[in-house]
């Protein structure tokens, strides 16, 4: 039988619980926003900025190596450094965020991290240490794997859970929807896009004198700069180069929208198939805070 006193700590438990979570929603970072800037230092002390890395995509990876989620994805299968061994060669920023407060779960010295990262392959960019909390309250990390992708402007266009699966088995990854693939993904598929318009700026001013009948200097003209490529003026490349640009352009004015939305996502949260797993589900994997918040859990 419950006691009154016994009832009343579930009560204030509860409520920690409760202010935990309102809290990284009140302060959370939202699609469609800047990302919050921040600085942060590595387990050898060098200081990374977010800025530091403006004009790339970069994923944020909120982390702790004890966690049985973070387990699944590394050294139970190798997912997420396959990932983040792919996105790096592309040329996106991957940064590991442990936002542990000195002596709560997930706060492992130098040596063992270093361990965990060689024995797991992990390709990320650097491993940054959050030890009060603020990044990870700034960005709403809520769990552990809790991720973030920023585009090359410094907008947060996804976060949340990695995939569709919510368990902590290995054998689950096979057949979920990877939702940080897709936004990255999405992300190369807008470079393109945006190259392909770089390129139509270039050309089409010289189209527009080929069409006219201006004079070109020389008998070689050449429009295709990035190949270096030059190529006689003549009647049969103007059409040609007309139809080609006309088509492009109208390629370009139906190329979706930048931000990605995936399916279940909605303002920045996620719910339904991209929910992130409870609380009780996750065994204690949620994101340590500031010392103020008492961490529930392992």
């Amino acid at each position: 039988m419950n006691t009154p006193s016994s009832l009343l700590n579930l009560v204030r438990s509860g409520l920690v619980v409760l202010g935990f979570f309102a809290t990284a929603l009140l302060f959370a970072a939202s699609i469609g926003e800047p990302a919050p800037a921040f600085t942060l230092t590595d387990l050898a002390g060098k200081t990374h900025q977010l800025s530091d890395f403006k004009g790339k995509t970069v994923v944020l990876e909120w982390t702790n190596p004890e966690c049985p989620f973070v387990r699944k994805h590394y050294a139970a299968s190798g997912n997420l450094p396959a990932i983040q061994k792919d996105a790096t060669a592309d040329g996106v920023v991957w940064l590991l965020i442990n936002s542990s407060a000195p002596g709560t779960p997930g706060d492992i010295d130098a040596a063992t991290v270093k361990a965990w990262l060689t024995q797991n392959h992990v390709a990320a960019t650097a491993y940054l240490l959050d030890r009060d909390g603020k990044v990870g309250k700034a960005y709403g990390a809520k769990t552990t794997p809790h991720l973030f992708v920023l585009n090359a402007e410094g907008v947060l266009v996804y976060q949340g859970a990695i995939d569709s699966k919510r368990s902590a088995d290995a054998k689950d990854i096979v057949g979920a929807e990877n939702y940080v693939k897709s936004a990255l993904a999405a992300r190369r598929r807008a470079r393109v896009a945006a190259d392909r318009r770089r390129l139509v700026r270039e050309l089409m001013p010289r189209v527009v004198r080929l069409r006219a009948g201006q004079p070109a200097a020389g008998a070689r003209v050449g429009l295709l700069r990035e190949q270096r490529r030059p190529v006689r003026r003549d009647a049969a490349l103007v059409v040609a180069l007309q139809r080609a640009a006309g088509q492009l352009r109208a390629r370009l004015l139906l190329a979706p929208q930048l931000l990605v939305r995936l399916p279940g996502q909605h303002k920045g949260a996620l719910v339904g198939r991209g929910e992130l797993a409870s609380s009780a589900e996750r065994k204690g994997c949620i994101t340590a805070r500031a010392p103020r918040h008492r961490r529930e859990g392992h």
